[in-house]
């Protein structure tokens, strides 16, 4: 038998803000960076920013996996973004198997910014603070993460990294990037094609039992460092005026740890709705 603790990464985001507001085009390239839409139709004045988002997906996994849970989940945030490259959000998420089904809220805070004149190099660096309704000992409720992002015209590549503490401590880190494929593109409406992949690492925890006798066994605790799961999403992205949508099917492909089982490829489909507010 093996056991192996699992850490669900929820509100992992990295926000880029700057201070310049001197072309329209670099305003755009930092609501990219942000949510992944190129244009919002906002001013360039406007460097403060509210963005609430609500998103719904058909399947909740975790890592990669479903522990044999049919369910799913919806998960609603709020955040704000100022001149100063400073940003804060809080968020939550309810799942319709779990008891209570509001778990937990998230707080985040951080800090970005573009590197060099070109700003196709942005670093994030956010701390989080989760507080679980639960009784949830072995859960991590605080977690610092860093993360370098390549921006490019049609492609955007992102390596991350985090430490999460309080209960079961451990460290993730994951690679992922996009490609961006134009489909309408005029004024008031965009619509983009934005195929993309994500690599998550994690330190886990494995028990095994290991026989020494007919009667007698130990049981041992081995951290191993490893990929977890392999994911590959195909999300279709719409922007109107201050609006923006998404709807999405991504497909998890989970990497067996130690002795677990029955692991299987699996996809959800999912969409979100946005409204970003300037001023």
């Amino acid at each position: 038998m093996g056991k192996i603790i699992f850490v669900a990464f929820l509100f992992s985001a990295s926000f880029v803000f700057s201070q310049t507001d001197e072309e329209e085009s670099e305003l755009d390239n930092i609501l990219d960076e942000l949510f992944g839409i190129e244009s919002f139709g906002v001013e360039a004045k406007k460097l403060s920013f509210l963005y609430a988002t609500f998103s719904f997906s058909d399947k909740a996994y975790f890592a990669g996996r479903d522990f044999g849970v049919d369910q799913y989940g919806f998960t609603p945030s709020l955040s704000y973004m100022s001149s100063n490259n400073f940003f804060l959000s809080i968020g939550s998420a309810s799942y319709s198997e779990l008891d209570p089904q509001w778990d937990f809220i998230s707080l985040s805070a951080g800090y970005s910014k573009f590197i060099g004149k070109k700003e196709k190099l942005s670093l994030t660096g956010v701390f989080s603070r989760s507080f679980f309704l639960s009784n949830t000992s072995d859960l991590n409720p605080n977690r610092i993460s860093t993360s370098i992002s390549l921006n490019e015209k049609i492609l955007k590549i992102r390596v991350s990294g985090g430490y999460l503490f309080g209960g079961s401590s451990t460290f993730y880190a994951s690679t992922d990037a996009a490609f961006r494929i134009k489909l309408i593109e005029d004024q008031k409406f965009t619509l983009d094609f934005r195929p993309g992949f994500n690599f998550l690492f994690s330190k886990q925890t494995i028990s095994e039992e290991n026989s020494v006798s007919l009667f007698n066994s130990i049981a041992a605790e081995t951290d191993v460092f490893d990929l977890i799961n392999s994911q590959f999403s195909f999300p279709f992205e719409a922007d109107y005026g201050n609006w923006d949508f998404q709807f999405a099917y991504t497909i998890n492909v989970p990497k067996a740890i130690g002795n677990e089982t029955d692991i299987n490829q699996n996809g959800f489909f999912s969409f979100s709705i946005g409204y970003l507010i300037g001023f």
